[in-house]
């Protein structure tokens, strides 16, 4: 889903959840986010081979949590 921020560039406001720093056995850093109305967004950023498994394999961490 795509959402309309204001000016160009400007993102909406979020709280950071649970944050995971880049690990080198992972190969992924990732963090879990929640906007002004309550959704909770899963962001990561990786290798692109792990990112592609995690994609693949509907890896949530809200799963873990």
């Amino acid at each position: 889903m795509r959402r309309q921020c204001g000016a160009a560039g400007e993102l909406p406001p979020v709280e950071v959840g649970r944050f995971v720093p880049f690990a080198p056995v992972s190969k992924r850093t990732e963090v879990t986010v929640r906007d002004t109305e309550g959704h909770r967004f899963w962001v990561s950023k990786g290798a692109p081979q792990v990112m592609v498994i995690a994609a693949l394999s509907g890896d949530n961490p809200h799963d873990r949590d």
